[in-house]
């Protein structure tokens, strides 16, 4: 670039004041301070006020001076404090513009300004260091030159205090119209090897709007259950929280310790819904990634290949774009990117193997093309490159995955309640599992197999029933008492059939005397 534009674009004081620079819209007399002036004919660049004798002179590079004096002219029926009041001549402001006669008179508020100026910085993400940045003091000092633009210390320290009071108000707003919550903790280690846990709250207020909010995010020194119960008892103790529904865990050991200790605390201020004895909710879609990992166990190695492949195509650009070539020349019609899976999250296997169907005519022309695609993937341990055994089975499993796929989805969205399509969600899964237990394929009898025992432990167990899903089935009026009563027994004996039916029954009855005592006033919020 030129010094002398790069020196007028950093410097645009010592620039020329024309927009010379910039393209022809290609359109005329697009302001709506046109209807109160008239080009002079015969001349260049001369309007004539309508309403006056005044002349606006050299108009080429801009209309505010026409429309300085739309707002000063004595003579302009649609100025502001002029006796004689008229409608605005010819047509209607276009979409999206403004009638300059109309402008209020805004006055330059500092304190706004150094808010909406901190809401930026939090809601895009950008780094406190961009705030002293050349270019961007520029672009605010040509907009309004009397802003004091801070420091990076002072934007941190704004944003404290904007968090101080956005967390003062949310606390307010939870205490007025919040009965109980539903906690989510987790915590994991980045790559930094730093433990992080965060506490999330979900609650529905009285208008019946569902709300989840980041009560903690914080750094921790480890993952034991000791550690974990000590910021989650600071964290509550601050927000002034104590009416509790339930805590969503994952199935660490050490969650255990969180849930007991929680359901000690709330039962000693008696603020738990029937004594806390189902305070304890498993993640579903960390139940399903157990569940999902156990069947895949005995054909680790094909997808073990798969990925292997998938990760040396994607290894360079040089390889990519080779790749994209045998593509081509295959004819495939999916145009979709390779993916690497996430061996924390099954789902991502799903969609790693749905993608690498796709193109495997593409790749048995890659292994044919590229020895060192051959050679890599056998060496330093590595199982070699997909057999056709490989790609049978990603595709006849394929199916059957996509039923837990469809079921994480469902379970893991956050824009509405899914409480109620917990249990229909694994009783759907659990008559699924049964049916393929008997499927001809032995490849995929023997992977649903190992699949059910892990089912059975967390959901077909007595103790692994959770009374309050199921009371939210209940409640739900597609499904109600009968439905629940049908599926406990088609899972369960009869002995623990009956011994569940009427615990659910106590259960529910319980709840509806609870909450009828708070609707006459009555014992806790809840």
């Amino acid at each position: 670039m030129d010094s002398q534009l790069l020196d007028d674009a950093v410097h645009p004081t010592t620039a020329a004041t024309t927009h010379h620079g910039l393209p022809p819209s290609g359109r005329r007399h697009r302001s709506h301070v046109w209807m109160h002036f008239t080009e002079q004919v015969g001349t260049q660049m001369h309007a004539k006020c309508n309403y006056c004798p005044s002349i606006i002179i050299k108009f080429k590079d801009g209309t505010s001076s026409m429309a300085a004096h739309v707002l000063r002219c004595k003579n302009n029926p649609d100025r502001v404090g002029n006796k004689r009041q008229k409608t605005s001549p010819t047509t209607e402001p276009a979409e999206g513009e403004v009638c300059v006669a109309a402008l209020p008179h805004v006055k330059f508020d500092q304190v706004a300004c150094r808010l909406e100026l901190v809401k930026m910085f939090v809601g895009a993400e950008l780094p406190f260091r961009f705030v002293e940045n050349e270019f961007f003091i520029n672009f605010v000092k040509v907009l309004q030159p009397r802003f004091d633009i801070p420091s990076r210390t002072t934007l941190r320290r704004a944003i404290w205090s904007l968090f101080d009071g956005e967390r003062e108000r949310l606390k307010q707003f939870i205490s007025k119209h919040c009965g109980r919550v539903c906690l989510t903790t987790d915590t994991w280690t980045s790559v930094q090897n730093l433990n992080y846990m965060s506490l999330t709250a979900h609650f529905i207020d009285k208008k019946w709007n569902l709300h989840k909010k980041i009560l903690n995010f914080c750094q921790i020194t480890g993952h034991t259950g000791k550690i974990i119960v000590k910021e989650v008892e600071t964290c509550l103790n601050s927000w002034e929280l104590n009416q509790v529904f339930s805590i969503t865990v994952d199935n660490a050991s050490s969650n255990g310790v969180v849930v007991r200790f929680m359901k000690g605390w709330m039962n000693a201020n008696n603020c738990l819904i029937l004594k806390g004895n189902y305070i304890h909710m498993r993640c579903c879609v960390h139940v399903l990634s157990s569940i999902v990992k156990e069947g895949l166990k005995e054909n680790d190695d094909s997808v073990t290949r798969i990925r292997a492949t998938l990760k040396y195509v994607k290894g360079s650009c040089e390889r990519m774009h080779n790749f994209k070539k045998i593509v081509e020349r295959a004819n495939t019609t999916y145009k979709g990117i390779v993916c690497l899976n996430v061996e924390t999250r099954w789902n991502s296997t799903y969609l790693m193997l749905q993608a690498a169907l796709k193109y495997k005519t593409t790749f048995e022309l890659l292994k044919a093309s590229d020895a060192k695609y051959v050679k890599e993937l056998s060496l330093n341990g590595g199982k070699g490159v997909p057999i056709e055994g490989d790609w049978n089975y990603a595709s006849t499993v394929m199916t059957f995955l996509k039923i837990f796929y469809d079921a994480t989805m469902h379970i893991s969205a956050s824009l509405y309640v899914t409480s109620n399509i917990y249990m229909n969600e694994v009783f759907a899964l659990g008559r699924k599992i049964r049916r393929y237990c008997e499927d001809d394929n032995e490849s995929i009898a023997s992977m649903v197999v190992n699949m059910k025992s892990k089912y059975d432990k967390y959901w077909c167990s007595s103790n692994g029933v959770n009374m309050i899903l199921l009371i939210a089935v209940v409640l739900d009026l597609r499904s109600k008492l009968g439905y629940v009563n049908h599926y406990l027994g088609y899972f369960f004996e009869e002995a623990t059939t009956d011994v569940l039916k009427a615990t659910l029954s106590s259960s529910l009855k319980s709840i509806y005397r609870e909450y009828q005592r708070v609707g006459e006033g009555v014992g806790n919020n809840a």
